[in-house]
């Protein structure tokens, strides 16, 4: 328990004010509601006023200043900063919309930290997680959705969170943003950006917005690639083969084994061929920027294709797509096994 109990305490440091709602995201509820019971007896947390005003969704938790005494005093230097000055950390917030982008916030670093990547600023493994705020240039990125940077040796991501609703993409920030981090980080060449969501829902409804503001396929084209995952043990799932180079290049080598290899010069997105020569798109990761593109593919050459994808993305896919593709799904929990 000791472990989950300092792990819960730093995560509300980390990020601000941690949301109840996310609590089963760190442990099961019941045992995470006891760690919150046995913080809140300490005086080392509370939670925010029974304020009307305050959607019951922002229920959350924050540290007291006895809760930023303890943490400073077990390591001042990991802890000093965020304590200082006018930093989310160190204030309460008093909006909803800055309480929804801490809770954001605070739901992609335990998506992050569950997987596995090391969330500490003065880590120095391979694979690790960067807040946008870490950076020297951060003052600029002001506005940006950003959260932070996952880097491993072979790629870099941003990392965005849109909940379980439809954002409004400010694309000139979000494109400050990407500039600041390919200046501010030297050895980074391609950038890809990760979007975590509520589930698959969300997606659709970021892809078919009619506002223009919100509507997701203005924005992926900032990136090289941007993937989408769900904020749950599968979205996990996807993003330790995100940040795995070679177990990915393993799976999708066999995977894509069966079928005829893509076609140089091919006049649409793909990644194989299948024996009649339709098209084949390995969507397993969720590139929405290729899947857009494969289904404005499949309309602009009238064929049909192939998807192959896990197993719980099959019913997004196919309602989006329609009945011009057909399916090889990937069973999730086998390639969780694998990856464990």
């Amino acid at each position: 328990m000791e472990y989950q109990y300092e792990r819960l305490l730093n995560l509300i440091a980390l990020c601000g004010e941690y949301p109840r709602k996310n609590l089963g995201r760190v442990s099961t509820e019941a045992y995470a509601n006891l760690m919150i019971k046995k913080l809140l007896n300490q005086g080392l947390i509370e939670s925010n006023p029974n304020d009307p005003k305050f959607d019951e969704k922002l229920f959350s938790y924050r540290l007291t200043s006895q809760g930023k005494k303890y943490l400073l005093e077990k390591n001042p230097q990991r802890y000093k900063k965020l304590f200082t000055g006018q930093l989310d950390t160190n204030r309460k917030a008093k909006t909803p919309s800055v309480r929804s982008r801490l809770h954001r916030i605070a739901e992609a670093v335990t998506m992050i930290e569950n997987t596995g990547i090391e969330i500490n600023p003065e880590a120095t493994s391979n694979i690790r997680f960067i807040f946008s705020r870490e950076l020297k240039s951060s003052a600029t990125i002001k506005g940006s959705s950003l959260i932070g940077l996952i880097t491993t040796p072979t790629d870099k991501f941003s990392i965005y969170n849109t909940s379980d609703k439809t954002s409004n993409w400010r694309l000139s920030t979000e494109q400050r943003a990407r500039a600041i981090f390919q200046t501010t980080l030297p050895k980074v060449q391609g950038l890809g950006a990760i979007l975590i969501g509520a589930n698959l829902e969300t997606l659709h409804k970021n892809l078919t917005t009619t506002n223009p503001k919100q509507n997701l396929k203005r924005f992926i084209a900032i990136y090289e690639q941007m993937y989408f995952v769900t904020n749950d043990i599968l979205g996990e799932m996807q993003i330790k083969l995100l940040s795995n180079a070679e177990k990915q290049k393993e799976l999708f080598t066999k995977l894509l084994k069966p079928y005829k290899p893509k076609i140089v010069n091919y006049p649409m997105v793909s990644d194989g061929m299948t024996e009649n020569e339709n098209p084949i798109l390995n969507c397993c990761l969720m590139d929405i920027q290729k899947l857009v593109k494969f289904e404005s593919g499949l309309v602009t050459y009238k064929k049909k294709g192939m998807i192959i994808c896990f197993d719980f993305q099959k019913q997004f896919i196919e309602g989006l797509l329609g009945e011009c593709v057909e399916f090889a799904t990937v069973k999730s929990k086998t390639i969780k096994t694998w990856l464990a």
